[in-house]
């Protein structure tokens, strides 16, 4: 087993130990995690289409500057 699998064998994330087992943190900015987003929304399309719209949404807009 790889050092991210607990004695359970469930994932524990070394990076965010303060996470549950089996939950991983990703985020919207993180270019490795992008296609995993886009990946995520197209499973939720049909079950939570507004979930998958606001992923989406989010993921075409990552890097525009915002104004406050």
């Amino acid at each position: 087993m790889g050092h991210h699998i607990d004695t359970a064998g469930r994932f524990q994330s070394d990076k965010h130990p303060e996470l549950p087992p089996d939950k991983v943190l990703i985020s919207f900015t993180d270019p490795l995690a992008m296609a995993a987003l886009s990946a995520l929304a197209l499973a939720y399309n049909n079950a939570d289409h507004a979930f998958a719209s606001d992923i989406r949404e989010r993921l075409a807009t990552v890097g525009q500057v915002t104004k406050s």
